[in-house]
């Protein structure tokens, strides 16, 4: 049978223009709720996504470079079908003779504080029409209050086992995953730092969604 779902999703609120469609852009599918979770040092390779874009920044701060899609050819897609959405540049350390346009693109250079929101257009590439850095709009969030305490992660889910990427972006050639309880993952990265020189970090999940009530696994808990 399935689990009954947390209130965690509770501690966040979708904003109402989520739900705003227009002649040339009707809402055809459900709107996802994704959660990012890493340590400094974290970086997502050069990419664009095909569908509308509100990243939240609950906690931290985040660096990110955007590029038009008029500058899609100048960033080297992967060839194919998988990574077609990401560069092949690395822009932390350039290699300029191997991509030499590279240096043609006039990137946007956004710094993402803590209770700021980005909304990213499809088909831009990011490391928002026009990129929009939008203020005070998730101050109301309970996780803003929340998300901060580690001891939160760990008390409501930390039991749950989760996929966590290893290494600090997935084009590297020594990228891999693996299954980890993720009070484990919070303690290595982020109390006792036992892993330094590994970066790992959660990407994507649908952790909000997934995660079972703690009186449903209480027997199972330490």
């Amino acid at each position: 049978r399935e689990c009954p779902s947390l209130k965690i999703q509770e501690d966040i609120r979708i904003p109402d223009y989520c739900y705003i469609s227009s002649p040339d852009n009707e809402i055809k599918s459900e709107i996802e709720v994704k959660i990012w979770f890493g340590p400094w040092g974290t970086v997502s390779p050069l990419h664009f996504d095909k569908k509308h874009n509100l990243l939240a920044q609950v906690t931290g701060t985040k660096r990110l470079l955007l590029a038009d899609p008029k500058d899609s050819e100048d960033v080297y897609p992967f060839a194919g079908e998988m990574l077609s959405n990401t560069s092949q540049v690395d822009l932390e350390n350039v290699d300029e003779l191997q991509f030499p346009n590279i240096k043609n693109v006039s990137f946007h250079e956004i710094i993402l504080n803590s209770g700021e929101m980005l909304y990213i257009p499809p088909g831009w590439w990011h490391h928002p029409q026009i990129p929009a850095l939008i203020q005070n709009c998730i101050e109301h969030w309970p996780a803003r209050a929340k998300w901060s305490d580690l001891g939160y992660f760990i008390q409501r889910f930390g039991y749950r086992t989760v996929p966590i990427e290893i290494g600090s972006q997935y084009t590297e050639s020594n990228w891999g995953q693996k299954l980890v309880r993720l009070k484990d993952f919070i303690d290595r990265q982020f109390i006792s730092r036992k892993n330094d020189t590994i970066v790992e970090y959660l990407a994507q999940h649908d952790l909000l969604n997934q995660i079972p009530e703690e009186e449903f696994f209480s027997e199972f808990l330490d």
